[in-house]
């Protein structure tokens, strides 16, 4: 039987009469952009954020471009970027024209050190964005003034952590923007693209609601130019359907997350221990110097892996070449994301572990 790395087929099993009736609501309503689905969407994850207002739009990557626009990112504006992200995140620098400074990660776990972040703020930064990369949270408590007393832009991309949390609040509401991706491997994911942003003052939430949307106002006047970025009504229904289990979904992923943490033998588990609760565990990454080897030897007993990811971000050929960061380097050498999704029955958690730890027992008796 394969184990694949990720897999929605049993939580859509269980939601089917759900989507269904959300799909034929949506079908009859005549109304399929920008309607009563995504107004309601936005006011529910407002309210599981805890407060401020939430701003559907079509893409993890569209809300990070709008969060730059805005926060009044202009062209050659210096942006600090982890150098160990999806391209998303740099993505949308180069979008708008500005300049990514990047920050290395900390000596352990994935994420940028606030310490790091902070060393590298210079006179020309205008903004910066923190990544809380596979559900895993940065504490933002020491970050977040400095920003203010400075007047930089702190902006979260919080694709793969909605759900997660610090002693501050919920990530995507510690900052000055959040932004969101429901691409379906994410905690809430829907059946096709989708993001959002959260902001905690209406003025800026109205501001994004125009520039999702061509940069039209209410009045159908154009103020200045925006993006085709709205989030559609059906992926909007078809969000709240699964929004109310969010929680429950992000707690499996801890006790998975707990399993191989307890479990797995020989390979480098950074940034899993309990003294994090706040981690929503999108992925679970394993680190190993004969990673792809391992990938190899897992793949041949039915056991799907992925890598995240290949390149730091500055090796990237559409930036300039930068100097190497060390622990980018090495994380790009050695991360495996192991299976991991609420549904995962403990009979796979086992085999995994088990081919894992065999993979590390072969490579002992030949050392």
């Amino acid at each position: 039987m394969i184990i694949a790395q990720f897999d929605l087929r049993a939580q859509h099993a269980a939601l089917q009469k759900r989507l269904d009736a959300a799909w034929q609501k949506v079908a009859r309503s005549g109304r399929y952009i920008l309607g009563e689905e995504v107004a309601a969407f936005e006011q529910e994850l407002a309210d599981y954020l805890g407060g401020g207002s939430v701003v559907g739009v079509s893409s993890g990557s569209d809300a990070l471009f709008l969060a730059l626009s805005a926060m009044n990112i202009r062209r050659d504006d210096e942006v600090v970027v982890p150098g160990y992200s999806f391209v998303a995140t740099l993505e949308a620098v180069l979008r708008i024209g500005a300049r990514p400074k990047f920050v290395d990660c900390a000596d352990t776990g994935f994420n940028c050190d606030p310490a790091d972040i902070i060393a590298a703020l210079s006179p020309r930064t205008r903004a910066v964005i923190v990544v809380h990369l596979f559900g895993q949270p940065i504490d933002l408590a020491t970050l977040a003034p400095i920003c203010r007393e400075r007047g930089i832009a702190l902006i979260e991309d919080a694709a793969q952590a909605l759900g997660s949390s610090t002693s501050m609040g919920k990530v995507g509401t510690l900052g000055d923007v959040g932004c969101f991706s429901f691409y379906p491997t994410k905690n809430l994911g829907a059946l096709g693209d989708g993001g959002a942003l959260w902001v905690r003052e209406a003025s800026r939430a109205e501001r994004l609601r125009s520039l999702r949307n061509h940069g039209f106002d209410r009045a159908g006047t154009l103020h200045e130019w925006g993006i085709n970025g709205r989030l559609d009504e059906l992926q909007a229904a078809f969000l709240r359907v699964k929004l109310p289990y969010l929680d429950a979904w992000i707690a499996a992923r801890r006790r998975v997350a707990e399993f191989y943490r307890s479990t797995l033998r020989g390979v480098g588990l950074p940034g899993t221990n309990e003294a994090e609760p706040g981690h929503s565990f999108n992925q679970f990454c394993v680190l190993d110097t004969q990673r792809d080897e391992l990938g190899e030897w897992l793949d041949a007993q039915g056991i799907r892996t992925r890598v995240f990811y290949r390149e730091p971000l500055y090796r990237h050929p559409a930036v300039a070449k930068m100097t190497p960061l060390s622990n980018c380097e090495r994380r790009a050498k050695q991360a495996l994301a192991l299976p991991i999704y609420p549904e995962l029955s403990a009979d796979a958690l086992t085999r995994v572990c088990t081919a894992v730890n065999a993979f590390v027992e072969q490579r002992r008796r030949h050392v």
